[in-house]
């Protein structure tokens, strides 16, 4: 409905909320459904309700009388009373005035009678929705009337009289018109007597190019109507076909010339979908993203061969390019590569940013149109022409080359010259300050550019008033609002940006006024208001705030403007200060060329207008800005040799501002450079730079500028911590030599002269001692072999310091990026910690037993951290728990590491419960309850859990952690009890268990009163923000899950707020290998955030909490508004699935029972048996998740959202299931979230590549099958899931510290299923030898299959296929093509449902 007519009146938003607000979508909550006829009536009771508070009195009778004659249908009033009654406030106009219709009866005009109704057969029934020359305002009006002209021919009795009785009141009311003929067409549409003719109505009208936009929109918003009306009477999505064969609207309905219309419109989301429903109504029985392929399906495809790729797009791929540049995020066209047609590589490099490419396929198109031949029109060859010449001209502002743009001659005025390259040339000329007198043919003066251009004239013109400049800008604001009228979003940026341009030159001008008054009052500072607005404008965004390189150029325009305002008015360091800062946002936008472009502008205006003619503090400040900004714009540009030419001259003289510094420059470098952010930021950056070009030494690095510029800024974050990554790259490079097979063979040689010296003084004593050799010739020899052991002493001696240094040079190393990350974490800057936080407990856990100076530092600082940013690392800090003694004789570093670690612990305890939980679950570490699978082989960890409860021990004694700890450890012991409930299982569905039966009920009750503590499964606390909210009682019974091999419990606890916490309870089953991934999950999630593409693309994972209570038990959150996507897409009928939506949508299909008969019955036999039974699986059921999006987010808006947030959600799972080897994902281990579109996993029992040690291993490397694909949509896995998943790759891959040291865990911690080792209880019966295997053993550091998991992780974050390391893109093709490989899933477990 929406915005489409001048007048609007804010009353039109709550009759189009109303309406929307009676049609719930499929699946939620509703009432009652209301019918096309109720529909109606309550759009125009709330209309004419509106309207009696309108100013004219005209416009309140009518009104009055609409209200009376719609009260004669007592039915229809009646029912529309109580729908409206479940939306709105019972204080409600509305509602007041229908309640006084039906208690006090008024007497009502009669109705029309039907056959004073104009008739008509229904073949002479005829849409006239295209009306050539008619603005909005009276189209709407004119059809309005016509509708009720149709008479009996179209409505039926109740339609009829809603119209008689509202249509003269919508000759006088716009909006209520438009509203009126969009609750009308719905109801025609539902009519099969009229739908099919207004379909074929609409196309025609969809099908026209110069159809009015504000008509068109308001078109497109009935037809949205329609479709989520009918969604939800059907239940369905709507249209599907064939279902939808018989249905005379949908049937005769073009759905890709709507699709088309929307893209002309400005409505690209909704073309989106009605292309995707075109395509699937032309490709049934095809999947989403076959429908597009050229040529059809595959088959076709390689009949044409390699010219197929290069054929000419048919309408739905050039249609597919349009969408694709106004809805620059989804990255449509991304990893397309079936389409090589020029057209398709022009919109690939457009959206890529690709500006050369973009260039060049410009000229071709240009060229191809200007030899033009054949049967081509001379206009329409013109045409080409000229839209070709619009595009060089569009590809040569996104790359800045304005002077290209205006250097020609003017375009000449001809019927086929668009007025756009008038307006591109005009934009042109005032960007680069160009204000001679311009000849404007016709009417093109009439442009935005063109008005733009006009006013800045007249500001430049130093003899002409403030007004004059002011003239053209009235006229050009309404043009731009009424341009505005009914557009979506995409093109309302473009309206908003120029109405801020005009703002600003309206704020220039009054800057400008107010400067000229107070110089004729002889005030002081003439110029303030002028210099204030510089300043002002000079804050811009951040690069958060900006979003993506495509947004940038949307509000480029604006800033543009600005620059060359400053340069008419402002004095001239103020513009060259906006240029720097401008520069800066257009290289941080991935705009380096424009940026580079705008640094030279800024300099030669700086030296033309002798800016810097005096040298002065400011002065020198801006100049050094620029170059740096110019430096940081060659070095994105691939120029590292000028960029560092620059970088070291400015860090030069920048390193003149450290304390200490009395150079004769340094009193004015430092009067001129008051930043010492920027200073230290000039110094780092040049270090960074030099390390990764590997221009300089260590040293020189360190000690020439990453050093100094901590000095230079003590307290800032970003220089501090990239001396922490330089000392950590360098310690990781030394330690990697030191590894190598060079240094393997180093050593060799150094023990080798170690014993060749050994061997010469062996035998010196032997000749020594023989008394019958020849004294000379026995001389000689000991002669010989002293000159012999010389050598070898100073050779041995020479290596002996070469290992000194080089221990002493890791240490080193080490010491100080641990004491450089403590610094960082001391200080606690806003920014985000979680890497460095994971790698200064990484350094202190590797080199803590090798250099005991580690964890001295650590302790040091202990007492200063800021604790927020460790507390996520609590797992990995407990595991690291030792039963050995921290005191009396053992004062080793060991000792020393224990005794650190617990202060640590203690600390982290005292702020809260969360690092309480895994401190009591590692001290229940032996707790292993009989029913567990492989119980007596379990050999518990004795050593963890005495230290586990002698760190709980110390936090007993502290007074203000006393209380809450028992609470939590009676808590705990609740929890058991009731993950150990006995149940009978065949009763599950229909079990319910009081709490009060429960071991442990009172004494929690109790504890809780005493020491209220949080829920354990709430989000964890933010530091702070509010405290988190309490347990305040448990619900009176438990019920058993549904689903669960282990009966979870399915529990109720509601907190001091009153929410309630729904809560699963497992036992046998070891949640801690859950917790830890849950763990990563969030860190990674904070990287994501971090990272400014993962956060661009807003990649994140979905997370839940889970809670270990023991090796065999553990609490995890229930995940609400979600379904398992095998409920969703199979059902819940496990004897028929029938309840799903491949049922539903494909009944003829086979059902799941089916396909896995089918597949059973080739297990065991040959891969081609079981690839050609799983092919004929695919011939008999198609998928449909496409169709379930379309189904649970009818509207245009909410579809886009929810398959963006699918896409992005299934990317970034995939990427970490397959880098931690998470396997098992079958239907029901993948939550669908109903109200978002996200996936959510759950069940994380087989990780590490577990799932390749079943009886039928594991082939895929994540669930990526054909319904998984099709809810991606049209192009499958291209497009924004192939960039999220290059982008999560790239991420995980520069995190692989952070995603090691995580799981890193489990080697201290082993899993239950790990620890189930023979070996070890063999140990464990013996003392001696359990103690001395604890001391000698490799085992001692954790558990070897934990390292070897981990050794594969790391393997995958390297890129490791075989013998070769892959690129991120080669490595996500790569396993995107693994899990979609027919060969590999008709391997699978047939529970595992590879064919949905």
């Amino acid at each position: 409905m929406g915005r489409c007519c001048k007048e609007e009146d804010p009353h039109a938003d709550a009759v189009e909320l109303a309406v929307y607000g009676l049609i719930q979508p499929a699946g939620k909550k509703q009432q009652q459904l209301p019918n096309a006829d109720e529909l109606l009536c309550c759009g125009a009771l709330l209309g004419a309700t509106h309207l009696q508070v309108h100013p004219s009195a005209r416009v309140r009778g009518l009104a009055l009388a609409a209200l009376r004659q719609l009260a004669a249908n007592k039915t229809l009033l009646l029912t529309a009373r109580k729908l409206l009654g479940q939306i709105l406030d019972s204080r409600h106009l509305c509602l007041q005035d229908l309640d006084d219709f039906i208690d006090s009866p008024v007497q009502a005009a009669p109705l029309p009678s039907q056959n004073a109704a104009v008739r008509k057969s229904t073949e002479e029934v005829r849409w006239q929705l295209v009306r050539e020359g008619l603005d909005f305002s009276t189209w709407v009006r004119t059809l309005s009337v016509e509708l009720l002209a149709l008479g009996s021919a179209v409505w039926d009795g109740p339609a009829l009289g809603v119209l008689a009785a509202c249509v003269p009141l919508a000759q006088h009311v716009a909006w209520f018109a438009e509203r009126l003929l969009v609750l009308a067409l719905l109801k025609a549409a539902s009519l099969p007597r009229s739908g099919g003719n207004l379909a074929k109505a609409l196309t025609e009208f969809f099908k026209r190019e110069d159809s009015d936009s504000a008509q068109a929109q308001c078109l497109l918003r009935a037809l949205h109507l329609m479709r989520m009306h009918h969604t939800g009477q059907r239940q369905r999505a709507v249209p599907h076909f064939p279902e939808d064969s018989k249905d005379a609207f949908w049937s005769s309905l073009d759905l890709c010339a709507a699709a088309a219309c929307a893209s002309r419109v400005g409505r690209p989301r909704d073309g989106l979908l009605y292309l995707e429903l075109h395509l699937a109504r032309m490709h049934p029985d095809l999947a989403p993203d076959q429908a597009l392929l050229p040529g059809g399906p595959t088959s076709e495809l390689r009949q044409l061969g390699v010219e197929g790729l290069f054929r000419a797009p048919g309408p739905e791929v050039r249609l597919l390019h349009d969408l694709a540049r106004q809805l620059p995020e989804d990255e449509l066209l991304y990893g397309v590569t079936q389409w090589c047609h020029a057209s398709s590589r022009l919109a690939r490099a457009e959206l890529g940013q690709d500006h050369l490419a973009t260039l060049h396929l410009r000229c071709e198109l240009l060229e191809a149109a200007l030899h033009a031949r054949g049967g081509t029109l001379g206009s329409e060859r013109e045409e080409s022409q000229e839209a070709a010449r619009l595009g060089l001209d569009d590809a040569l502002a996104r790359l800045g080359l304005y002077p290209l743009l205006v250097g020609g001659d003017a375009p000449a005025e001809s019927a086929q010259s668009s007025s756009a390259a008038w307006e591109r040339r005009m934009e042109g000329l005032w960007r680069l300050s160009q204000w001679d007198q311009i000849p404007v043919p016709g009417e093109r003066q009439q442009g935005f550019h063109a008005g733009i251009h006009a006013a800045l004239s007249g500001l430049s013109n130093a003899a002409a008033e403030v007004a004059a400049a002011e003239r053209p800008l009235p006229s050009l604001v309404a043009n731009v609002a009424k341009g505005l009228q009914g557009q979506q979003s995409e093109l309302l940026r473009q309206g908003a940006v120029q109405l801020q341009m005009l703002g600003s030159i309206f704020s220039l001008t009054d800057a400008l006024s107010e400067d000229a008054r107070r110089q004729q009052n002889m005030s002081a500072g003439n110029s303030g208001s002028v210099a204030a607005l510089a300043e002002r404008w000079r804050v811009l965004p951040e690069r958060k705030e900006l979003g993506s390189a495509q947004h940038f150029l949307q509000i480029e325009p604006l800033y543009a403007l600005r620059a060359t305002l400053l340069a008419i008015a402002a004095p001239p360091h103020q513009e060259l200060r906006f240029l720097t800062a401008l520069a800066g946002l257009a290289r941080e936008a991935s705009h380096p060329h424009r940026a580079l472009g705008l640094i030279e502008r800024a300099a030669s205006q700086a030296v033309r207008r002798s800016a810097i003619s005096v040298v002065s503090a400011g002065s020198t400040k801006d100049l050094l800005r620029l170059r740096w900004e110019q430096a940081r714009c060659l070095w994105d540009l691939g120029q590292p040799q000028e960029a560092l030419s620059i970088a070291k001259l400015l860090a030069d003289t920048l390193r003149s501002c450290t304390p200490g510094a009395t150079s004769a420059t340094s009193a004015v470098v430092a009067s001129g450079v008051d930043d010492r952010s920027f200073a230290a930021q000039v110094v780092s950056g040049t270090g960074l730079w030099l390390s990764i070009s590997r221009l300089e030494s260590t040293d020189v690095i360190l000690n020439n500028y990453l050093e100094p510029a901590c000095l230079i800024d003590p307290s800032g974050a970003q220089p501090r911590r990239q001396l922490a990554d330089y000392l950590d790259s360098r310690l990781s490079e030394e330690r990697a030599r030191q590894g190598s097979l060079e240094h393997a063979r180093t050593q060799e040689a150094r023990r080798q002269t170690e014993a060749n010296l050994a061997a010469v003084m062996q035998e010196m004593a032997t000749l020594r001692l023989n008394t019958h050799a020849n004294p000379l010739q026995l001389q000689k020899q000991l002669q010989s072999l002293a000159e012999q052991k010389r050598k070898l002493e100073l050779q041995n001696k020479d290596d002996s310091d070469a290992s000194a240094r080089d221990k002493e040079f890791v240490k080193g190393l080490a010491l100080n990026c641990v004491k450089q990350l403590a610094r960082c974490l001391v200080e606690g800057s806003q920014e985000n910690l979680t890497q460095v936080a994971c790698r200064f407990l990484s350094l202190w856990f590797e080199y803590s037993q090798e250099y005991p100076e580690v964890t001295t530092t650590v302790r040091e600082v202990t007492p200063k951290l800021k604790l927020g940013a460790l507390m996520p690392f609590i797992y990995q800090l407990a595991s690291r728990l030792d039963g050995g003694s921290t005191s009396g004789a053992s004062q080793g570093s060991a000792a020393a590491f224990q005794q650190t670690l617990d202060e640590l612990l203690v600390k982290l305890a005292s702020r809260g419960t969360d690092a309480l939980w895994p401190l009591v679950q590692l001290r229940n570490g032996d707790q292993v309850h009989e029913s567990m699978r492989h119980s007596q082989s379990f050999v518990a960890d004795t050593a963890k859990t005495k230290a586990a409860a002698r760190v709980l021990e110390q936090l007993r004694k502290k007074p203000e952690v006393r209380s809450v700890l028992a609470t939590v450890e009676v808590l705990n012991r609740f929890y058991l009890a009731i993950a150990f409930h006995p149940i009978q299982k065949e009763k599950r569905g229909s079990i319910e268990v009081p709490f009060t039966s429960v071991a442990h009920y009172r004494e929690v009750r109790e504890a809780l009163r005493v020491a209220p503590v949080p829920v354990p499964t709430a989000p964890p606390g933010v530091e702070g923000g509010p405290p988190q909210a309490c347990i305040h009682a448990f619900e009176g019974v438990f019920r058993i899950a549904p689903q669960g091999i282990s009966c979870p419990k399915d529990i109720k606890v509601r907190d001091s707020t009153g929410r309630e916490h729904r809560q699963l309870v497992k036992g046998q089953d070891d949640l801690r290998q859950d917790a830890v991934m849950q763990q990563l999950f969030r860190l990674l999630n904070d990287v994501f955030e971090d990272n400014p593409k993962s956060r661009q693309t807003n990649l994140r994972l979905r997370t839940y909490q889970a809670v270990p209570l023991s090796p065999c038990a553990g609490i995890v959150e229930w995940v609400q508004n979600t379904d398992t996507i095998g409920d969703l897409l199979v059902g819940h009928n496990e004897k028929h699935y029938t309840d799903g939506a491949h049922t539903k949508y494909r009944p003829k299909d086979w059902n799941h029972n089916d396909c896995r008969k089918h597949m059973n019955d080739v297990k065991g036999s040959s891969r081609a048996l079981q690839e050609n039974a799983l092919a004929h699986v695919y011939e008999k059921i198609k998928p449909v998740m496409h169709l379930l999006f379309l189904e649970r987010f009818p509207s245009p808006a909410d579809w886009h959202s929810a398959r963006q947030n699918y896409a992005r959600s299934v990317a970034a799972s995939s990427m970490v299931g397959y880098v931690v080897g998470l396997g098992d994902r079958h239907t029901n281990n993948i939550l669908f979230d109903k109200l978002t579109g996200e996936i959510v996993h759950i069940d994380f029992g087989y990780t590490f590549e577990a799932g390749t040690a079943l009886s039928i291993p594991e082939r895929v490397p994540f669930r990526l099958t054909r319904d998984m694909v099709a809810g991606l949509g049209c192009l499958g896995t291209c497009g924004l899931f192939r960039r999220c998943c290059e982008t999560a790759m790239e991420v995980l891959r520069s995190s692989a510290p952070l995603v090691l040291g995580v799981t890193d865990v489990f080697v201290h911690d082993p899993l239950y299923s790990w620890a189930l080792n023979g070996n070890k209880a063999k140990q464990q019966s013996d003392p001696q030898q359990s103690a001395q295997s604890h001391r000698t053993s490799p085992a001692a550091d954790g558990n070897e299959m934990a390292k070897r998991a981990l050794m594969t992780v790391k393997g995958k974050l390297l890129g490791e296929s075989g013998s070769a390391a892959l690129g991120v893109p080669a490595h996500v093709g790569q396993v995107i093509h693994e899990a979609m490989d027919i060969s590999n899933l008709c391997r699978m477990f047939g529970g595992w449902s590879q064919w949905i």
